[in-house]
């Protein structure tokens, strides 16, 4: 459905100049726009020194999904290809972890509805286009996934590579450690909470 409505309405839409399109291919085309031209670039060139006033403005954009698309491009030999392969797959993986993260906490009914709105979500479209929303995506959910089951070396691989393709990748650091902690059995509870925990507790004796 996401290639049909590409297609179409790379047909009646006219493309914008400067967006990263090169027209070889229609369908691949549709999906590698703004962004996705500039993790392009870095995966065939890397990183250029200097740009527009000395600053480079590609370094902005984390390494971690150009360096899969290069290495996919390496096979399929195609940049546009490999980009949109790196996300779709990422993507796939992202929602086998949201799968099995909500069927952790809830019945296979709930977890299969979980996936299907993060699938059919209006702006999924972008989980399969050039970007690194679905490469992180899947890095988030691995990270809660394994960190859940005390997986601790799977789950610090996957926040590495969540920080390596977005800059808000850091913060997976402190769920790692709230988990950690919550797992040895320590609780940050309000001191609210422990009052209205205390005042509930019943008064007088307790029967037999």
């Amino acid at each position: 459905m996401i290639l049909v409505i590409i297609y179409f309405s790379s047909l009646v839409v006219p493309i914008a100049g400067g967006s990263g399109g090169t027209h070889r291919n229609i369908l691949l085309d549709g999906l590698v726009r703004w962004d996705g031209g500039i993790y392009l670039s870095i995966a065939a060139g890397g990183y250029p020194l200097a740009s527009h006033g000395g600053v480079a403005p590609a370094t902005a954009f984390f390494p971690a999904y150009p360096l899969l698309v290069r290495a996919v491009e390496f096979v399929v030999h195609n940049d546009h290809l490999a980009g949109v392969l790196v996300s779709n797959v990422a993507f796939l993986v992202a929602l086998a972890y949201l799968y099995a993260l909500a069927r952790r906490e809830s019945d296979r009914d709930t977890a299969a509805r979980a996936v299907f709105y993060l699938a059919a979500a209006p702006a999924a479209v972008f989980f399969s286009a050039a970007y690194t929303e679905s490469l992180f995506v899947a890095c988030v959910a691995a990270t809660f996934y394994h960190a859940g089951k005390g997986q601790w070396a799977p789950a610090a691989l996957a926040a590495i590579l969540a920080s390596a393709t977005r800059n808000t990748g850091f913060v997976l650091a402190a769920v790692i450690a709230l988990e950690a902690l919550h797992q040895a059995g320590v609780r940050f509870w309000p001191r609210s909470s422990r009052r209205g925990a205390a005042s509930e507790r019943p008064i007088g004796p307790r029967g037999p």
